[in-house]
């Protein structure tokens, strides 16, 4: 394969996979959030903490799955850019004019993210910690919803009746 086809092919696996991580990452924490928010529903917040604390490690767990999937994925597509970013230097020193923008990205800044250098993996990482940290607090969330229907709701007194005296 010569590198024009295989820089045609490193293209269209990166758009593949980038194709994927948008998906996943607009599927996530929409599917938590949905899930987080039918969860404390006003008819499932009875059900015991117990119940919170299973669906909640569920979530957690499924959703570091993804991640861990996610992270491999970002990792082979750094392959990738890599291979590409040879191939148009190769391209370069043969003297042909090519645009570069793998072998110019290592040049190029990342953007600043309240005064923190970020791009798409860093921003990646900080979604599905922030996913992840919903799904483990779900049983506090539902425990704190509780404890505030419960002092919302009207106590009755309970009075002794006495029988009459006789």
């Amino acid at each position: 394969m010569d590198n024009k086809t295989s820089y045609i092919e490193i293209l269209k696996q990166i758009t593949e996979r980038d194709n994927i991580s948008f998906k996943l990452l607009a599927f996530v924490p929409t599917v938590t959030g949905l899930l987080v928010f039918l969860t404390l529903w006003k008819e499932a917040r009875g059900l015991p903490v117990l119940v919170f604390v299973i669906i909640g490690l569920l979530g957690a767990a499924i959703t570091c799955f993804v991640w861990r999937w996610e992270m491999r994925n970002i990792q082979f597509c750094s392959i990738l850019r890599n291979n590409a970013a040879e191939i148009e230097l190769q391209y370069k020193r043969a003297g042909e004019t090519i645009s570069s923008p793998f072998a110019d990205m290592g040049k190029a800044e990342r953007p600043s993210f309240w005064g923190f250098r970020m791009g798409k993996t860093e921003a990646e990482k900080g979604l599905y910690i922030a996913t992840i940290i919903l799904w483990i607090s779900l049983p506090l969330l539902a425990n704190l919803i509780q404890v505030n229907d419960a002092a919302k709701t009207p106590k009755i007194e309970q009075t002794t009746i006495q029988p009459p005296k006789l």
